[in-house]
């Protein structure tokens, strides 16, 4: 199904929950009036309510169990229960609830289909040259091609962005320099290691053992690293350049419903920005709370694009299968991180064999 269908299905199913909410509430409201005429000694009210609960309940859970694809053998014992005022509102009452929860579920749906079509969009069917790439370029490669020039970057409005992973554990801090004649990290495609060697220096920073970071800027249209002139013209050091654009980071994570998680059978992941997602795995907070709370035995995590981070538990053999058929599926694809999968454990990160 194309991502249009598929949005159309999906914005048609938020439409139809949402028509059979209000007739639950209406019914669960004529049961709850039934319940409080009987229990007063008013018959009048009570009959009211029990018809009203009766018959609006029948239709409001006749089309709320359709909307939310209640199966039928929970379908029509609710059906039944309408007839008596308690069981009708217990039963209009949790078909509701369970329809709030599908209303939810069906909105992150919508938001991971609209990102999938929007990533659609900018990729084209044959990864292109890197010259042809309609990347955001660095300052210094464009001026390399005799391109216009840009401001140069800010480092400290910058944000971290993990580029690659390597297989191999890295001294904390290291700085990685990017010039012909180095191999190419782990796990970085061609395309966006050529674009590092043309860009005469990008700070390049091991991070956490693993984790080759770059620091940019956003421009408005396009992305700006920030050199190793700009980073001394600044007057920060490496470290306090990580520690400026990590808390840039934190500004994006901290905002009220900007992180979520979405679960994706087998597998798990985080929505951010559409941009700096891969570069959650710099988050430690983040991923002691998964551990707590998802991935009891350690996480197993995958970034192979920078707006994907994808995790499951490190005993759940599907979950990994998953993973490893994801970083696949974006491997020489523009944006491509890697396809290392890596294991969170209270003792850190380390690689996943």
């Amino acid at each position: 199904m194309n991502h249009d269908a598929e949005l159309d299905q999906l914005h048609a199913q938020s439409a139809d929950i949402a028509a059979a909410q209000l007739p639950l509430l209406v019914a669960f409201g004529f049961a709850m009036t039934a319940l409080a005429g009987f229990a007063l000694s008013s018959p009048g009210i009570g009959i009211v309510g029990w018809f009203g609960g009766f018959l609006i309940g029948l239709y409001a859970i006749s089309r709320g169990a359709a909307a939310i694809e209640l199966p039928a053998l929970a379908k029509y014992p609710a059906m039944i229960a309408t007839f008596v005022p308690g069981f009708c509102a217990l039963a209009t009452g949790g078909v509701w609830w369970l329809s709030r929860n599908a209303a939810s579920a069906n909105a992150e749906a919508i938001t991971r289909v609209e990102r999938g079509a929007r990533l659609a969009a900018q990729r084209p069917a044959a990864a292109p040259a890197p010259a042809a790439t309609p990347q955001r370029v660095p300052a210094a490669a464009a001026a390399a091609t005799g391109t216009p020039a840009t401001p140069s970057p800010m480092p400290e409005k910058a944000f971290p962005a993990v580029r690659a992973v390597l297989g191999t554990a890295v001294a904390e801090g290291a700085a990685l320099s990017m010039t012909p004649g180095i191999p190419r990290p782990e796990g970085m495609s061609e395309a966006d290691f050529q674009t590092m060697l043309k860009a005469s220096g990008p700070v390049a920073r091991a991070t956490l053992g693993h984790f080759v970071v770059v620091y940019r800027m956003d421009n408005g249209d396009n992305w700006l690293y920030v050199d190793e002139q700009a980073r001394e013209k600044s007057g920060l050091t490496r470290d306090g350049l990580h520690r400026k654009a990590l808390q840039n980071l934190m500004a994006i994570v901290k905002r009220p419903g900007q992180l979520r998680q979405v679960d994706h059978p087998p597998y798990l992941g985080f929505l951010l920005d559409g941009e700096h997602e891969s570069s959650l795995v710099l988050v430690d907070e983040i991923w002691k709370a998964v551990l707590r709370n998802d991935c009891p035995n350690g996480a197993v995590v995958a970034i192979p694009a920078r707006d994907l981070c994808m995790f499951c538990d490190a005993d759940s053999p599907e979950g990994i299968v998953a993973l490893r058929e994801m970083c696949a599926k974006f491997r020489d694809q523009p944006g491509f991180v890697s396809d290392q999968l890596l294991l969170y454990t209270a003792q850190g990160w380390s690689a996943f064999r």
